[in-house]
C-alpha cells in the first residue's frame, strides 16, 4: 500500500486588523512560520518543538494543531496525529487538507472505514483533489469494496491523467474483480508513465501468469528483478513461470535465489520441493518440504508433498505418516486420503487402502483417479472384477482421457473373458497415452488371442524398438510369447524391475 503524503501547506494569519493585533500574536505567528520553514525543509524533529511552543501559548491555534499533527504522522506517531488533527478540525471544520491528512493517519492505523469518512469530507470541500480520491480508493481496496475503490481510482485519474500509482492500484482492484485483462492494461499504463516501479512489473507478471501468457510473464518479472535484484517475490514468481515453461532446472535456481533473499517464506520452499520432486531430486525435495513444514506446521500440501516423495523412495510407512499428518490438519482434503491409500496398498494393507480411497471419494465424488485406484484394488487383491468394472466405468465417465482407467478396465474385462472388449480398452488407452508401461505389448498379445493378425508386424517392430530404447513395452511373460530373441526377453525382464 502506498504511504500517504501529508499536506503541509499552510498560511499564517496576516489579516487581523492593526487595531486588535497584539505584539505577542505577531511573535506567535513569526514563531509558527519558523516551524513551517523547518517543516518544509524536512527538519521534522526541529519543527515539532516550535509547534508545541506555539500551542502552549494558544492551544486552539489551528495551523499549529494541524501542522504538529502532520509532523507526528511523518514521524510515525499516527495516533498522536489523529488526536491533533481532530482538534484542528474542531477549530476549523472547513479545511479540506485536514480531513485528507486525518484519513491518511487512519490508513496507517488500518482503520480504513474511518479513513473513508474523512476522505469523503475532504472531497466534499475540495472535489478536484486527485490525492484524496486516490487514497479513498486505497482505503476502500483494503475494505474489499473493490467496485467503489475502482471508481475512486478512476476519479483520481480523471483529475490527474498521468497518475501512475492510481493506474497501478486500479489494476489491483481489477484483479480482485477477476478482470485480469483490464488489470493488465492498467498495469501497462502505469509502467508507461513510471517504468521504474518494480512492484508494477511484478504484479503485471503475476496477472500474465494467470492468463497463461508465460513468455510475457517471464519478461515482466525479469523487469522487476532488473530494477530490484533483491525482490524475493519476483524470483519466486519467475520460478513459477519457468515451471509452466517446463524449464525445471531454471525454476529451481529461481526458487533458491528467492530463498537466499528471504528464507522465511514456506510456500517458496514448498514450490522448490515440488520442482525437485519432478526432477527426481528426492533427497533435496524432502529437505525443502521439511523446511516448509518447519516454517508453517499447518501446511497441508507440504505434508502431502513430503509423503509423495517418501512413496517414490518406497518408504511407504513414513509416507503414510506424512499423509496422516496432512489429514489431521485438514480431514476434508481428498488428496492426502487418495495418496495414503496408494501407500497402504504398496504395504499390502488392502482393506485400509480401500477405506482411504472410499474416504477420498466421499470428499470428492468426481475423483476419477480414486475410482480407478479403488477398482484396481478390487480387481487385483479381492478378485472382484465385476465390482472393479463399475469403478472403472465411473472413472472413465468422469475423465474419458484417464488412460490408466482404460488399462485397468481392460484387465477386468480380460478376467471376465471379455477378450474383444479388453482389446478395445487397451487400444483406447494406447490412443490416449502410448507411454503407459507395457500397454502396447498387452494390445498385441490380446489381439493374438483373438487371432487378429492385423498390423502384427508393425506392432512387434514398435515393441522391439521401444525395448531397445529402454522403454517398458511388454511384460517378461508377453515377451516370451511375442519374441524369439533372448536379448529382448532379458531387456523386458530388466525393465520390469525398474
Amino acid at each position: 500500500m502506498p504511504k500517504p503524503s501529508f499536506n503541509q501547506r499552510h498560511k499564517t494569519s496576516a489579516n487581523q486588523s492593526a487595531a486588535t493585533r497584539q505584539s505577542d500574536q505577531k511573535n506567535l505567528d513569526q514563531r509558527l512560520q519558523e516551524g513551517v520553514d523547518l517543516h518544509q525543509l524536512g527538519k521534522l524533529v526541529e519543527a515539532k518543538p516550535i509547534y508545541e511552543a506555539v500551542l502552549k501559548v494558544d492551544p486552539k491555534k489551528f495551523a499549529a494543531l494541524h501542522l504538529l499533527g502532520t509532523v507526528e504522522a511523518q514521524l510515525g506517531n499516527f495516533q498522536s496525529a489523529v488526536n491533533l488533527i481532530t482538534k484542528a478540525i474542531a477549530v476549523n471544520p472547513n479545511h479540506a487538507d485536514s480531513y485528507s491528512n486525518l484519513g491518511n493517519a487512519f490508513i496507517e492505523l488500518q482503520q480504513f472505514d474511518k479513513a473513508v469518512v474523512n476522505y469523503d469530507k475532504s472531497i466534499t470541500l475540495k472535489p478536484d483533489s486527485p490525492n484524496s480520491n486516490f487514497y479513498r480508493g486505497i482505503a476502500l481496496l483494503n475494505l474489499k469494496s473493490y467496485n467503489e475503490a475502482l471508481s475512486s481510482f478512476d476519479k483520481a485519474i480523471s483529475l490527474k491523467p498521468e497518475f501512475a500509482n492510481a493506474y497501478f492500484n486500479r489494476g489491483n482492484a481489477l484483479i480482485e474483480l477477476k478482470q485480469v485483462d483490464a488489470a493488465i492494461a492498467s498495469y501497462k499504463t502505469s509502467i508507461r508513465i513510471n517504468p521504474e516501479q518494480a512492484q508494477t512489473h511484478y504484479n503485471l507478471g503475476v496477472a500474465q501468469l494467470a492468463l497463461e501468457l508465460y513468455n510475457e510473464a517471464l519478461s515482466s518479472v525479469d523487469a522487476a528483478i532488473c530494477i530490484n535484484p533483491d525482490f524475493a517475490a519476483a524470483h519466486h514468481s519467475r520460478g513459477n513461470v519457468l515451471i509452466e515453461l517446463n524449464q525445471r532446472d531454471a525454476a529451481i535456481a529461481s526458487y533458491q535465489k528467492s530463498i537466499s533473499i528471504d528464507p522465511e517464506q514456506a510456500v517458496v520452499h514448498y514450490n522448490l520441493g515440488v520442482a525437485q520432486q519432478s526432477s527426481a531430486q528426492f533427497d533435496d525435495a524432502l529437505l525443502s518440504f521439511g523446511k516448509a513444514i518447519s516454517l508453517n506446521p499447518d501446511f497441508v500440501d507440504a505434508y502431502s508433498g513430503r509423503g509423495l516423495v517418501l512413496a517414490e523412495l518406497k518408504l511407504h510407512t513414513e509416507a503414510v505418516a506424512s499423509f496422516d499428518a496432512a489429514i489431521v490438519i485438514n480431514p476434508e482434503n481428498a488428496g492426502p486420503h487418495l495418496n495414503r491409500g496408494n501407500s497402504l496398498i504398496a504395504l499390502k494393507r488392502f482393506e485400509e487402502g480401500l477405506s482411504s480411497f472410499d474416504r477420498a471419494i466421499g470428499i470428492k465424488p468426481n475423483s476419477a483417479e480414486a475410482f480407478s485406484n479403488r477398482g484396481n484394488v478390487l480387481l487385483a487383491h479381492f478378485n472382484q472384477p465385476e465390482a472393479a468394472m463399475v469403478c472403472f466405468d465411473v472413472a472413465i465417465g468422469i475423465d474419458p482421457n484417464l488412460a490408466i482407467a482404460h488399462v485397468n478396465r481392460a484387465h477386468a474385462q480380460n478376467q471376465l473373458a471379455q477378450i474383444d472388449a479388453s482389446v478395445n480398452s487397451y487400444l483406447k488407452a494406447l490412443e490416449i497415452n502410448s507411454n503407459v508401461p507395457f500397454l502396447i505389448g498387452k494390445c498385441i498379445h490380446h489381439k493374438m488371442k483373438l487371432c487378429d493378425w492385423r498390423n502384427l508386424s508393425e506392432g512387434l517392430a514398435i515393441c522391439e524398438s521401444m525395448l531397445f530404447s529402454q522403454i517398458p513395452a511388454v511384460t517378461p511373460f508377453e515377451a516370451l510369447n511375442l519374441f524369439d530373441n533372448p536379448e529382448l526377453h532379458l531387456l523386458s525382464s530388466m525393465l520390469n524391475l525398474v
